[in-house]
C-alpha cells in the first residue's frame, strides 16, 4: 500500500497557471524510513551534493514520476521547448547555523520544474527569526523565449537579492515566505520564480533540504550550464 498520495494533474495544472504548487506533507515518509539520519550520513560535511542515493530513494517513495511526465508533456506543448526528458539535477542543500554565504542568494533557475524538499527544518521556538526560511515570487517574470533575454534579466533581478529586494518586489508581486514548518514540499515553475533563502540563525540546527531540477530549456551551452560547470555541481 502506497504511504504517500498526491494529486499529479490538479499539482501540474497548478504550477503553469499560478507559478507554484505545494505537495502534501512528507514528515512520516522521511520519519518511517530513515532519510535524515541516512542523509546525514550521505552528505556529510558538503553544502551542496548532487545524485545522492538518499534522495533518490525519496523521489521513489513519493512516486514523482507522474508528476514529471506531465510537466514534461505540458511545458513541450504549450510553451513549445526543446527540452530531454533525461535532464534531470538532484541537489542536496545542507546549510549550517551562521552560514551567511548563503543568505539571500536570489536567483531565476535555469530548469523548468524546481521542487523543494524539507528534510530537516530548524525548530521554530521564540526570538528565533532566521530559520533559513524561503522567498519566492512566483511568476516575477514571463518565461524568457530567447537566450540572450534570459542572461539580461537574470542580472537585472540580482538587484533584489537581499531581504530588501525581496520587499520591494512583494509590492508588485505574490511574494512566499516558506519555512517548511508542516513539511510540505513545494514545486514551482523555476524559470520564473524568484527565490533565495534566509541565512539560519546561530541559535538554529541546520537545515536540510533536497532540490529536484527538471527540464533545462537553454542551450547545451547557455547560462544554466555554464554556472553548474563554474559551481562545480
Amino acid at each position: 500500500m502506497k504511504l504517500y498520495k498526491y494529486d499529479s494533474d490538479r499539482s501540474c495544472k497548478e504550477i503553469f497557471e499560478q507559478g507554484f504548487s505545494y505537495l502534501p506533507s512528507i514528515k512520516k515518509l522521511i520519519d518511517q524510513n530513515n532519510i535524515l539520519d541516512d542523509a546525514l550520513e550521505e552528505i556529510g560535511s558538503k553544502t551542496y551534493s548532487t545524485d545522492n542515493a538518499v534522495h533518490l530513494k525519496l523521489m521513489d517513495l513519493m512516486n514523482l514520476e507522474p508528476l514529471f511526465e506531465r510537466v514534461f508533456n505540458k511545458a513541450t506543448k504549450d510553451l513549445k521547448v526543446n527540452i530531454n526528458k533525461s535532464d534531470r539535477y538532484f541537489v542536496a542543500r545542507k546549510v549550517n547555523p551562521g552560514q551567511s554565504s548563503e543568505k539571500y542568494r536570489a536567483h531565476f533557475d535555469s530548469h523548468l520544474l524546481t521542487i523543494v524538499l524539507p528534510i530537516r527544518i530548524p525548530v521554530a521556538r521564540a526570538g528565533l527569526v532566521e530559520r533559513g526560511e524561503l522567498k519566492a515570487a512566483p511568476n516575477a517574470r514571463k518565461f524568457p523565449k530567447y537566450e540572450i533575454i534570459n542572461i539580461i534579466q537574470k542580472a537585472y533581478w540580482k538587484k533584489y537579492a537581499s531581504e530588501e529586494g525581496f520587499a520591494t518586489v512583494s509590492k508588485k508581486t505574490r511574494v512566499l515566505t516558506e519555512y517548511f514548518d508542516d513539511y510540505r514540499p513545494l514545486a514551482f515553475f523555476g524559470t520564473t520564480t524568484l527565490h533565495g533563502n534566509n541565512y539560519v540563525s546561530e541559535k538554529a540546527e541546520s537545515r536540510l533540504t533536497f532540490l529536484c531540477h527538471l527540464y533545462d530549456p537553454s542551450p547545451k551551452y547557455g547560462i544554466g550550464t555554464l554556472m553548474r560547470k563554474i559551481r562545480g555541481r
